[in-house]
């Protein structure tokens, strides 16, 4: 093995190590993700109305959450796009990713600055902006069938 071929086996066994590791730690992870989004989602709108705040467990977020379709949210993202603050993100948003329109009206994913900024292309954005705790937006067609408990409703 020349030594190009054998540095980058070893980084990749690196990459490999860590990625076990995060297998290993899942429910501690998903759980701490978890509170940075109840922490930085506390004073918007959609918390307070549903009275989720930092110290909200995992079974009260998804007995007080409800599984939503983006036509649930569509009235919020509307009132983002004019400017409020503080509605499904904290602050405001001013980018917005927008599906391609395939399957039904083209639909406009809120991408909040700091996930915007942490990003290197638009769509590695609305990926991070599905995932980060800044926003979560889950389409409803992979859940069809789903009973209560084998997805965690989330719209943010």
């Amino acid at each position: 093995m020349d030594i190009k071929t054998n540095l980058i086996y070893q980084i990749a066994k690196l990459r490999l190590r860590k990625i076990e590791g995060y297998s290993n730690q899942a429910e501690w992870l998903q759980l701490r993700q978890l509170r940075h989004i109840l922490d930085r989602s506390s004073r918007t709108e959609f918390a307070r109305e549903l009275s989720l705040s930092r110290q909200t467990n995992y079974r009260t977020y998804t007995e007080r959450v409800p599984l939503q379709d983006y036509e649930a949210c569509k009235g919020d993202i509307e009132r983002m796009m004019r400017g409020e603050r503080n509605i499904l993100v904290p602050g405001t948003c001013s980018w917005y990713a927008k599906s391609s329109g395939t399957t039904s009206d083209r639909r406009y994913i809120p991408v909040p600055y700091p996930t915007y900024s942490s990003a290197t292309t638009e769509g590695e954005a609305m990926r991070y902006g599905s995932i980060s705790g800044t926003i979560l937006i889950v389409a409803s067609s992979p859940l069809r069938g789903s009973s209560s408990g084998e997805a965690i409703p989330l719209c943010p």
